[in-house]
């Protein structure tokens, strides 16, 4: 499971909530995952607290909360500048996340350049930000198309980016909701996507 959760960064700063997360952290099963204000500084969100240097401060004192225990703490970083939003993300966090979605060059050939290009980009930046091994652990926090008839072929591909990347490839999550622009609402008739999706289950799981 992963976990996004948006607390008050005035009160998570100050230590005020560190005994509610410490709690949280501690009943977790092993596997875990956590991250907070999903697409922060790409989202328009109106809390002023959201600044690039609190955000900063906010990976940092999550991911120390969460350090030696079932969770892993990590950013999850949404659409815009990818050099931008990584300045602020610190350093060997338990992983880097994006939201990659097939909307954009689906109807271009060739299909999804730009996509694979942000891919490529953001498995770059993440890789300066493990000072150890240069090989952080990733996941893709989102995904989907929002043609229907293309998404078993989007889905397939952006799970070969990421099992491409290697062992530390963590996870893909898929995403559906109403939003007709970046995916559609889950079909359970869509035959072909639910038998893409168990293909990849069965070639990439671990």
């Amino acid at each position: 499971m992963l976990m996004s959760v948006y607390p008050d960064l005035r009160q998570l700063l100050t230590g005020q909530l560190d005994k509610r997360i410490l709690d949280m952290v501690a009943t977790s099963p092993p596997g875990s995952m956590l991250t907070a204000w999903h697409e922060v500084l790409s989202l328009p969100y109106e809390q002023r607290y959201l600044t690039p240097a609190n955000v900063y401060r906010m990976h940092r004192r999550l991911n120390a909360l969460c350090r030696g225990s079932n969770v892993r703490y990590g950013c999850l970083l949404g659409g815009g500048d990818l050099r931008y939003l990584m300045r602020y993300v610190p350093s060997n966090l338990g992983f880097y996340g994006i939201d990659l979605y097939g909307n954009l060059g689906v109807r271009r050939n060739p299909r999804w350049q730009h996509p694979l290009d942000r891919w490529i980009q953001f498995r770059n930046l993440a890789r300066t930000k493990d000072s150890v091994h240069r090989r952080p652990w990733l996941v893709i926090g989102e995904t989907n198309c929002p043609v229907q008839s293309m998404r078993p072929a989007w889905f397939k591909l952006v799970a070969s980016w990421l099992n491409g990347y290697g062992p530390r490839a963590l996870a893909m999550f898929t995403f559906w909701s109403d939003d007709a622009h970046l995916g559609g609402p889950w079909d359970p008739n869509d035959k072909a996507t639910i038998n893409a999706l168990k293909a990849i289950c069965s070639r990439y799981a671990r």
